[in-house]
């Protein structure tokens, strides 16, 4: 059994903060909800252009990518400050996106003007436009980066050459299959592709370009990941408020979880332990244990929230917080601890000590004082807790470790 993983965040007084942050566009009212998947609170929400709906986080974690679809344009926000710093134009209704490792060089999938859009993040530029097919969907980078592959309504999957950006080949899904989002096996020789047409999750051998197999879902799948161990799927049936769990060894639905009202998007947090799911006619992200494979939680985001894509940071990112005192003067010790330790207050002013679980539910509150304190977590199960501190210094916010 995993070992609940709990998290104690400190607020005080020092900018090597960090915290995994979701990322979620909500198309219908124009704005992106940004949250801290520890508290699963929302940190902020930023006003963005017209039905913003694809998004993607870059694996170094630095940027985010999202379409505004009816604004013909994609933004890139900055994660150290959760600021808009550019926005470029491309094709006709973006609507997906997906970047390479380290985020020079992103593919939009434009879903009104049959193409995707190739930009030079470097300089903003779009450097090449590829014809493709009617109503492109979602797309995804083969682990090499040498291939994407793009999802089309219209019952094909489009190979394109990543060094040339031109397209290699098509594969043929069937009639009626309809391709909605797609994902790529962590080896990169396997595809799963969520064919809303037929109800099915449609797998493609990467080596042959062919259909190998098809998983019956639930009605309408639509978005599609794999666990960041890339032993599940997990699809998105929309019209059936339902996830499918598919294992990724088999190829069978080992479970069906019911969530909100017309879930699209579909991303977990990097040790896989959670799933987080937008309910676009609800206004929530659910969360999924899989562990148990059981709804935990649910966080109230805006209107129409989408997030097609990957939405959620890979790594802990930085919050932006600005530093009043060294972070010698809070010290916290031993660390790891087998559940007692110290915090040290070399301010002498007092401040609130909580301590969060990661679904955001607190399981310690105190005020504190004196310059140090010993706290007991002895009774609590072995793994990370996160420790936050308020004063009126600031914040500060640091792990400590159970063992």
């Amino acid at each position: 059994m995993r070992s609940r993983i709990l998290i104690i965040s400190i607020i005080g007084f020092i900018n090597n903060v960090f915290a995994q942050t979701a990322y979620v566009t909500n198309s219908t009212d124009n704005t992106l909800s940004v949250i801290d998947i520890a508290t699963n609170n929302i940190v902020t929400t930023i006003n963005v252009g017209n039905t913003p709906s694809g998004v993607e986080v870059i694996e170094n974690g630095t940027k985010v990518f999202f379409t505004n679809r009816n604004n013909n344009t994609i933004s890139i926000i900055e994660t150290v400050n959760n600021t808009v710093t550019n926005t470029i134009s491309v094709g006709n209704l973006p609507i997906a996106i997906c970047s390479n490792a380290v985020g020079n060089k992103i593919y939009v999938s434009n879903n009104g003007g049959g193409s995707v859009s190739v930009i030079n993040i470097a300089t903003n530029n779009v450097i090449a436009t590829i014809p493709v097919f009617t109503n492109p969907r979602g797309l995804v980078m083969h682990p090499d980066e040498t291939k994407v592959y793009v999802a089309g309504f219209t019952n094909f999957v489009a190979v394109l050459d990543a060094i040339t950006d031109t397209v290699s080949t098509y594969i043929s899904l069937g009639a009626n299959t309809s391709p909605q989002g797609i994902a790529i096996s962590p080896d990169g020789s396997l595809l799963y592709v969520a064919t809303l047409g037929s109800d099915t999750v449609t797998i493609v051998d990467t080596m042959t370009n062919s259909v190998i197999d098809t998983i019956a879902v639930g009605d309408a799948p639509h978005g599609i990941n794999f666990t960041p161990d890339g032993s599940k799927i997990y699809v998105s049936n929309a019209w059936e408020d339902t996830v499918s769990v598919i294992d990724a060894a088999t190829n069978s639905v080992i479970n069906t979880i019911s969530v909100g009202d017309n879930p699209i998007g579909i991303s977990f947090d990097p040790d896989g332990s959670r799933c987080f799911v937008t309910n676009a006619l609800e206004n929530t992200v659910n969360i999924i244990d899989t562990d148990l494979e059981i709804v935990i939680g649910t966080i109230t985001v805006g209107n129409g929230p989408v997030a097609f894509g990957n939405f959620i940071s890979p790594y802990e990112q930085p919050l932006s917080i600005t530093s009043y005192v060294n972070e010698s003067d809070i010290l916290i010790y031993p660390n790891p601890s087998n559940g007692k330790f110290t915090i040290e207050n070399n301010l002498l002013i007092s401040f609130k000590l909580e301590i969060y679980d990661t679904v955001g539910k607190c399981i310690y509150t105190t005020d504190l004082s004196s310059s140090k304190t010993t706290i007991d977590l002895s009774p609590m199960s072995k793994g990370i807790y996160l420790l936050k501190i308020n004063s009126e210094k600031g914040i500060l916010n640091k792990k400590i470790i159970i063992q």
